[in-house]
């Protein structure tokens, strides 16, 4: 379990990716099929066997989850997914969108993009709630970093070698001085307490 599930009240005990049927679409558009290879382990489901039955339980009655039938029921909903069907992905899936007869689009934008010329919004700047509620009084946002040596929030690359190449989490603010974030600490070293309004 990940350290910040470790807070959660309730773990909904999902399936690993090897353990569960479904489709990834990627940024290229492509919509693929993914086969389970091992059945799921101890207590865990498939996410959609899960929502299904929470679904039932709060009262609203599902058909029991396949992956074949949530493809079918995206493809009535989605008009890009309309001729996606889960025995037509093949090896190499299709490229959305599908027209009604399964054909795909390799190619989106020919000769012209399909929505004409690009589309700018402009937005004013709006602060953060959460930095006019209690700015004064956490005046600091703190934000995550990638480094090379663990991925994401470390749920593998944790239980590698690589704890020993990055041992500890390190706040670094090079356009903060140092004194101005942290006025308690003695030196760029130092441990300091990190608080917030939540």
């Amino acid at each position: 379990m990940t350290e910040t599930a470790k807070f959660a009240h309730v773990v909904l005990p999902g399936a690993s990716f090897l353990e569960k049927e479904g489709t990834f679409t990627n940024g290229e558009r492509r919509i693929q099929k993914v086969q389970k290879v091992v059945e799921p382990i101890g207590e865990s489901k498939p996410d959609g066997v899960i929502l299904v039955e929470m679904m039932n339980r709060l009262g609203y009655p599902q058909a029991p989850y396949t992956a074949k039938g949530m493809l079918e029921e995206i493809s009535q909903i989605v008009p890009f997914f309309a001729g996606v069907k889960w025995d037509e992905l093949g090896k190499q899936g299709k490229q959305w969108p599908v027209a009604a007869d399964g054909k795909g689009t390799p190619l989106l934008h020919v000769g012209e993009f399909k929505r004409g010329k690009g589309k700018f919004v402009f937005r004013d700047f709006v602060e953060t709630a959460e930095i006019l509620d209690h700015g004064a009084a956490y005046p600091f946002i703190l934000t995550t970093n990638r480094v090379l040596e663990q991925y994401n929030v470390g749920t593998m690359t944790r239980r590698t070698p690589n704890v020993k190449i990055f041992t500890e989490d390190v706040i670094i603010n090079p356009l903060t001085p140092p004194r101005t974030a942290f006025p308690k600490a003695t030196s760029s070293a130092s441990k300091v307490p990190v608080a917030s309004a939540r």
